[in-house]
């Protein structure tokens, strides 16, 4: 028992160069020591190339040989092909003693049984199910169904089930409706084999074209009467695994997005992309943005790395690939300044923000007055922490604070939201990377405090603030 590298029948091997024919040798051997084959459970072919059609090739090289001394012996033996599980070869298991009531081993695949346990299984299935009168193409599953049918292939083998024009069954090639015309719409597989179960290639010829004669004599026939069965397409070895499925059904469902580096469409772009005379960060970066595979909030939000999509600077939008270098009001203002430093020579001083600042503060005063119908003039007052008033005469008072910690060169804003009684309406802080100096760092949070209150139509008549400067 165990890799032999050659097959003793052309029904031993599937796809590749058939004019390699079995060896001569090694039935000799098989003959001279009087040995014979054990035939196995499962797929008859234990190695396999590995790649995907038209060059997929599947072989029979490791046996098991025994003769009828040791058959005597051990009667109730069985072969079976196990798993490639990563390999070209699929081990051979020989159970000397095999019992048809054995315990079942453990699967390797358990989804399917922990779906079944979980509460509330049966009412989603009803659900999903059609109503008597419901049509079919209305039902979830039955879309599901036509999807898993298109990810499957027939494989050959006594051929009664397979209809050579409604099913995929030749390599290469989908379902052949367009030639239905040839033959009877019901015609099986099994109406081109002979009684030795061979190709008939008489019925070949008179039914498809060369292109498809070829690929169907490439399919091997054995005379075990097997009945015909389904592969998974998406796999060398036809057999379905979840990393397969899971990158099936990913490429589904973004069939939209923007194509990869490698393929046909594209293919002219990407390669002029590459070979611009930009830093490769930079060309990385815009491949990254194609792809939307940056650590944007949204996308970490997806992944459950963060438990929130908002923003973190403007904490309003989520923070999107197109909200993130574009919408958000915090990048445009960095837009802004960058434009006017390129185009003009223009930067922004840290005492024209505080000006900005200002100016915004005298703007939002104006406006409560506006609409508060006041006819005398109101000021905001910036009240310290030392200089509460004993007897609020506000009604709304927004309170703001900036700390920094310089170990980690990061500062962090803080505002809060009372009532004239006391109560709390609103809590918020946000961390910022980076230190400025303490004015700067206490106008951009007021900065920002006033322009979240605006955004969200909150009109604080009065501003707590410990600035001293």
């Amino acid at each position: 028992m165990g890799d032999f590298n050659d097959y003793l029948t052309l029904s031993e091997k599937i796809g590749g160069d058939m004019s390699r024919c079995p060896s001569v040798q090694f039935q000799s051997f098989v003959d001279d020591y009087e040995l014979h084959p054990h035939y196995p459970l499962g797929s008859p072919f234990t190695w396999s190339n590995r790649q995907k059609q038209p060059y997929h090739t599947q072989e029979r090289l490791d046996w098991c040989l025994s003769n009828a001394d040791w058959d005597a012996n051990f009667p109730n033996s069985r072969l079976l092909h196990g798993d490639f599980f990563g390999s070209d070869h699929r081990p051979l298991i020989l159970t000397l003693h095999f019992q048809a009531d054995q315990p079942t081993p453990t699967p390797r695949f358990i989804f399917d049984k922990l779906w079944l346990s979980e509460p509330g299984f049966e009412d989603c299935l009803l659900n999903a199910l059609p109503l008597p009168n419901q049509s079919p193409s209305h039902n979830p599953l039955h879309g599901l169904t036509k999807k898993l049918e298109n990810c499957l292939r027939r494989t050959v083998g006594d051929g009664t089930t397979i209809s050579i024009f409604n099913d995929a069954w030749i390599p290469g090639y989908g379902k052949l409706h367009y030639l239905r015309h040839n033959s009877d719409v019901y015609t099986t597989v099994a109406n081109l084999l002979t009684p030795t179960k061979e190709w008939n290639l008489t019925s070949l010829q008179n039914t498809f074209p060369s292109d498809n004669c070829q690929a169907i004599l490439t399919i091997p026939l054995t005379n075990i009467g097997t009945p015909d069965s389904y592969f998974w397409s998406f796999t060398p070895h036809g057999t379905y695994t979840v990393s397969s499925g899971y990158h099936q059904a990913h490429t589904q469902l973004h069939h939209n997005d923007p194509a990869s580096s490698n393929s046909t469409a594209s293919q002219d772009w990407w390669k002029q992309m590459w070979t611009l005379p930009l830093p490769p960060k930079l060309k990385h970066f815009l491949w990254r943005t194609c792809h939307d595979i940056l650590p944007t909030s949204h996308n970490l939000f997806k992944r459950k790395i963060l438990p929130s999509s908002s923003c973190c600077r403007c904490l309003y939008h989520d923070e999107t690939l197109e909200h993130a270098p574009f919408r958000c009001p915090a990048v445009q203002g960095i837009w802004n300044c960058r434009n006017k430093w390129l185009h003009t020579s223009l930067s922004t001083a840290p005492t024209q923000v505080l000006l900005s600042v200002v100016d915004f503060l005298d703007q939002y005063q104006s406006c409560n007055m506006k609409a508060s119908g006041s006819n005398h003039a109101q000021s905001v007052c910036l009240l310290s922490k030392e200089k509460d008033p004993t007897i609020p005469s506000y009604h709304l008072r927004l309170s703001v604070d900036v700390a920094k910690d310089v170990q980690l060169n990061k500062m962090g804003f803080g505002m809060a939201i009372h009532t004239h009684q006391g109560e709390v309406l609103l809590n918020l802080a946000m961390p910022w990377c980076g230190l400025h100096s303490p004015l700067l760092m206490e106008a951009h949070a007021l900065y920002f405090a006033l322009l979240w209150c605006h955004n969200h139509s909150i009109y604080p008549d009065a501003i707590v603030s410990d600035c001293k400067i």
